[in-house]
C-alpha cells in the first residue's frame, strides 16, 4: 500500500481494510485456539512451559 503513496503522505487503511484485517486476525486466533485445545486433549503438550509459551503467542 505504501508503494503507491506519494512521498511525505501518511498512508491510512480504509474502513473496509480495517474490518477485513480484524476479521482475518480473529479467524486466525480462533484457529490457533482450536489447535491448542486439540493438542491439550491429545496430551501432546505435557509440560506447562509449552502451554504458557503458546498462550503468550496467541495473546500477543
Amino acid at each position: 500500500m505504501w508503494e503507491f503513496a506519494p512521498a511525505g503522505w501518511t498512508v491510512k487503511m480504509t474502513r473496509w481494510q480495517v474490518r477485513r484485517y480484524i476479521k482475518e486476525m480473529e479467524e486466525k486466533r480462533l484457529k490457533a485456539q482450536a489447535e491448542l485445545e486439540k493438542a491439550k486433549l491429545k496430551w501432546e503438550l505435557n509440560n506447562d512451559d509449552d502451554l504458557e509459551e503458546l498462550d503468550q503467542k496467541i495473546d500477543w
